[in-house]
């Protein structure tokens, strides 16, 4: 039977998955609005473009003949041993096939040595630690890292190819260069290189993928589908297939836990390092529902939840309508708040390869943002003020505008908020570091509105404020919903953007305008009406807390077990 390269990977990750794509694709979609099946496919298509951007760059890298193109598998492979036989050192979507198995390699590169297999991700590079710089300035990483699905795909590609009669003398993986900076780098540093030969071609590793394929093709042969539960895990929630594997779940389950359990790996009769919710669940009955662990004494397995998870289960549980609220918390954070206060949310892009001076592939640059400034007395009015930089259209660098108009908008010394601040503090971060040579005074402005942030959601991470309809989360677009239900001004769900959209259709904008100026105004506009409803959220989660304050009586915390659990939260 045979298997290509994203199929091996993708059975890798879940045969099932596979068996999926091969019979029931249409899945993918189980559960899910027009709507969402739109944004996945626009999604699909952005990232695609992301990919074929980054392969042009790997390609003149090397620079590379023509590429093989995508064809017929019997006519690629027979292409590639003909630029084979004329010696082109590089081959760019070299195509080899063996014993049904097939791959198209990045880059097959030729060395006096032998052949190199280029593995080229639109991905970042390993972590780098500056303080391992040695005096020469080389930068020494702290480790060379790779996802096992990375780290199965070039096995196989070793696998192919050197069954195919070449001699393979190194694996290179090849991702974006976090350290490259336009303007300032070479830009032959664009891209990083790790070298895993050693890895790939050992003795173990080709005997896991010869027996992984075999697997593989044995799930393919047979037209029964594999039960759900024999793959259902803590990695199926990034998986077009979970809302089809999980229909059947009862809710809530195990891996509606929010966030990671203290302990969370553990080691099965196999001797793997396995998810702690993974393992739990496939021991069966004792640790499937929140009713069996509150049975086993709010412990999942013998590892104890933290304060925040056993809120979760305990008032799913109590199916109380109440909140759980902690006045003197509350009360701790509200104190810091000083009026006027500006509620401050950014929108942003990235350049997977950047265009303008002083970015690098992984710098989120802010474009836009919206404020509300929020009295202390009610009775007054907020006022609104929003930026969308108009250089958007010309695809020009939107940041010294952007910083230019904030430090109008926001006064020094102002008592600011975001929700999630950490984000917030380092776009301002950049951005002053982007001036400061020119314009130095604005800088420093820059510097004290980050230094008088508050995070917003501090009430909501730590406890201090939770209700059931949160569902473990204290993300704004879970917390808002669960505390303003069916408010239509609200509602993230009718906007046509998002936050995962926002940058690529900004991105989108010199383009739109030169074929509809309709369309350009449309999206301008929706761009304008996402970021406003993220600060006027926070308009209302404030003025939510301080009404809590006030009228407590609805608070659960005396109930000894929600108080227990609250008290054992790691602040």
């Amino acid at each position: 039977m045979e298997l290509t390269k994203s199929e091996y990977r993708r059975g890798f990750q879940c045969p099932k998955k596979l068996w999926m794509d091969r019979n029931k694709k249409q899945e993918q979609y189980h559960g899910k609005t027009d709507e969402e099946i739109k944004a996945i496919e626009e999604d699909s298509g952005y990232w695609a473009d992301i990919g074929n951007k980054v392969g042009i760059k790997v390609q003149e890298h090397f620079n590379a003949p023509p590429e093989i193109k995508h064809g017929s598998r019997a006519r690629m492979v027979e292409e590639t041993k003909e630029r084979l036989k004329t010696n082109d050192s590089v081959v760019a979507e070299a195509t080899f096939e063996y014993n049904g198995c097939f791959c198209r390699v990045d880059i097959l590169n030729k060395t006096d040595e032998g052949y190199e297999i280029i593995e080229a991700k639109s991905s970042t590079d390993e972590i780098r630690d500056s303080s391992n710089d040695d005096e020469s300035g080389e930068v020494k990483p702290k480790k060379k890292t790779i996802k096992p699905v990375d780290l199965a795909d070039i096995s196989f590609q070793y696998y192919v190819v050197k069954n195919s009669g070449l001699q393979v003398s190194e694996v290179m993986l090849m991702r974006l260069n976090k350290r490259y900076i336009k303007g300032k780098s070479d830009e032959k540093e664009l891209f990083a290189f790790t070298k895993w030969i050693d890895e790939v071609s050992s003795e173990d590793m080709q005997k896991n993928v010869e027996e992984t394929i075999e697997q593989l093709n044995c799930i393919l042969a047979v037209n029964t589908e594999p039960l759900s539960t024999q793959y259902i895990g803590n990695r199926c929630n990034n998986c077009e297939y979970k809302s089809y594997c999980f229909k059947d779940m009862v809710k809530p389950n195990v891996f509606d836990i929010r966030g990671r359990i203290p302990g969370s790996k553990v080691v099965d009769e196999n001797k793997n390092n396995v998810h702690l919710k993974d393992y739990a669940f496939k021991q069966g009955e004792g640790f499937i529902t929140f009713e069996d662990i509150f049975k086993n004494g709010l412990k999942f397995t013998d590892k104890e939840l933290d304060g925040k998870q056993k809120l979760q289960v305990l008032l799913e549980l109590e199916q109380t309508e109440a909140p759980h609220i902690c006045v003197s918390k509350i009360e701790d954070f509200l104190r810091r708040i000083k009026y006027p206060v500006y509620h401050l949310d950014f929108e942003s892009l990235t350049q997977p390869i950047p265009e303008w001076d002083g970015i690098s592939p992984t710098t989120k640059i802010p474009f836009q943002y919206s404020l509300h400034i929020q009295e202390k007395d009610k009775r007054k009015k907020q006022k609104h003020k929003e930026f969308l930089c108009e250089k958007g259209k010309e695809g020009e660098d939107p940041r010294r505008e952007l910083a230019e108009e904030l430090c109008k908008d926001i006064p020094e010394d102002s008592c600011v908020t975001a929700y999630y601040m950490p984000f917030e503090k380092k776009r301002l971060e950049e951005l002053a570091e982007y001036i400061k040579k020119d314009d130095p005074k604005r800088a420093k402005h820059l510097l004290n509105i980050r230094d008088n942030i508050i995070d917003l959601m501090e009430p909501f991470q730590t406890g201090a404020y939770y209700c059931r309809e949160m569902n473990g989360s204290h993300s704004i677009k879970q917390v808002l919903p669960a505390l303003f239900p069916n408010d239509p001004d609200l509602d993230y769900k009718s906007l046509t953007i998002n936050g995962a959209t926002a940058g690529r259709e900004y991105a989108k904008l010199p383009e739109v305008i030169k074929k509809d100026k309709d369309q350009y105004e449309k999206t301008r506009t929706d761009l304008l009406a996402y970021c406003e409803l993220d600060t006027y959220a926070m308009v209302k989660l404030l003025s939510k807390l301080k009404e809590a304050v006030k009228d407590n009586s609805k608070c659960t915390a005396k109930c000894w077990w929600v108080r227990k659990a609250y008290e054992s939260i790691r602040l």
